[in-house]
């Protein structure tokens, strides 16, 4: 799935409203027809805004950080301000021009893949960026592939949801229809509508806590889930077991 032709009408938005003051919300439509309404205003929240999820993320940075996913820029400003060396990563152009705007330093426009500078001691993957990984084939290849980007006592914080704690009946009979198809439920496939664009489907991978856990182990990795929240939220920090071999 090309997730830079499927976030178009996302940087659309993004464009309309950091330009003309236009808040006209994002349509997200998943694979069964559910849609839901999302503002792109948050995206623009200043530090005294930030859920306390968020809040604990970013006070568990530590040295150089790369900020995968980085939008247009909410967390590698405040790093920034606090004097981090902080290298923002974001796959779609007109969030990266934005974020340069707003005085981001270090801006590298591509996918999470294929960025490869190296000696980071901190990923941060806020605001469930996480999901760009797409699967649980692409999570693996992740683990794998942020270990050439950090120092080898580098971490990794990323927020994710666990959708079996969502009771709305929407979202058990997509978790149902998922088990029936033996997919799993945390690959959630959508596409992005804004006014007459219409981006392709592409899949966000919403990781629950075991299911990380277990891929952490399998990579090399411990996964401590530092914050929870009632509603599935959470927060996890990764960090590199002394041996590791990919089996």
């Amino acid at each position: 799935m090309d997730m830079r032709e499927a976030m178009v009408p996302f940087g659309l938005a993004l464009e309309n409203y950091y330009y003309h003051g236009v808040d006209i919300p994002i349509v997200i439509v998943r694979d069964d027809e559910y849609r839901t309404e999302m503002s792109v205003k948050p995206f623009f929240r200043r530090q005294e805004n930030f859920p306390a999820i968020e809040r604990r993320a970013l006070n568990k940075c530590k040295g150089k950080v790369v900020d995968l996913g980085a939008g247009v820029g909410a967390d590698s400003l405040v790093l920034q301000n606090r004097e981090f060396n902080i290298t923002a990563v974001e796959i779609n152009p007109i969030a990266c021009e934005i974020m340069q705007q707003r005085g981001v330093k270090i801006v590298r426009c591509m996918d999470l893949f294929e960025f490869s500078e190296s000696g980071f001691d901190t990923i941060l993957l806020y605001g469930r960026s996480i999901g760009n990984v797409q699967d649980l084939e692409g999570l693996e290849r992740f683990l794998i592939h942020a270990k050439t980007l950090l120092n080898r006592d580098g971490q990794i914080i990323l927020d994710s949801i666990d959708l079996r704690l969502q009771k709305t009946p929407e979202s058990i009979a997509y978790q149902q229809k998922k088990s029936e198809t033996g997919g799993y439920f945390g690959e959630v496939v959508s596409h992005f509508e804004y006014k007459e664009n219409i981006g392709p489907d592409f899949s966000l991978l919403h990781v629950d806590p075991d299911k990380l856990k277990e891929f952490c182990e399998k990579t090399g990795w411990i996964c401590e889930i530092i914050y929870a929240e009632a509603d599935g939220n959470y927060l996890a920090k990764l960090t590199q077991t002394k041996y590791w071999r990919k089996n």
